[in-house]
């Protein structure tokens, strides 16, 4: 599992980065030539159709750069985790506006190494991409806070909870545990029906630089 991880991460920044690269320059070259096709042209239906053409071209350019960002987040690569968290967060806010979410800092100012800030991120993503889908929750919070000799990272929702004995196979929590694990951390889960989710991880500082 910790190989399958890395290489999906190693792929994922591939086609990230040929899209980006790409189709993404191929279509900003292609909007460029019709923008000039419409200042040559005359006829109002011909202006009208290469309007349209351009509008096409934005929205396939949009929908390269969204797909490009969730394979992985320029931020994340550029600025590190705790920017591409700030992000991240900003985006749930939009697209489940029907919940609050809180997020908490406390941690010294230092850039991770990498394996640390994408399994990291990885972590919180998944965690919170499984709360707007299933926990029906109204309150999610995140913290993220140094010890002295750990970051501890934990998640809580007020959302409808689950059984835990019966996801502990589930390929989700396999992906998670296998996350924590290439981090030399420990996982802790506490969920039951109607009574939300709490989840923990802690991170060694050792694993972060």
């Amino acid at each position: 599992m910790r190989t399958l991880l890395t290489g999906i991460e190693k792929e994922r920044q591939r086609i990230a980065q040929e899209l980006h690269d790409g189709s993404g320059v191929s279509l900003s070259t292609l909007k460029m030539k019709l923008h000039l096709l419409k200042d040559k042209a005359s006829e109002q239906d011909s202006t009208g159709n290469i309007n349209d053409l351009m509008k096409e071209v934005d929205r396939i350019y949009e929908d390269i750069r969204s797909i490009s960002h969730n394979l992985m987040p320029k931020t994340l690569s550029k600025l590190g985790l705790y920017p591409a968290l700030d992000e991240l967060l900003d985006q749930f806010r939009i697209a489940a506006p029907q919940t609050r979410f809180h997020y908490y800092r406390k941690t010294s100012v230092r850039r991770l190494n990498e394996n640390a800030t994408i399994n990291i991120f990885r972590i919180i993503q998944e965690l919170l991409t499984n709360i707007v889908k299933h926990a029906n929750a109204n309150e999610v919070s995140l913290q993220l806070i140094d010890h002295p000799d750990a970051l501890v990272i934990s998640v809580e929702d007020d959302g409808i909870g689950f059984d835990t004995r019966e996801v502990k196979t589930g390929i989700g929590i396999t992906s998670l545990e296998s996350r924590v694990q290439m981090l030399a951390g420990s996982l802790y889960m506490d969920s039951s029906p109607q009574n939300g989710t709490f989840v923990s991880v802690s991170v060694p500082l050792k694993s972060l630089d």
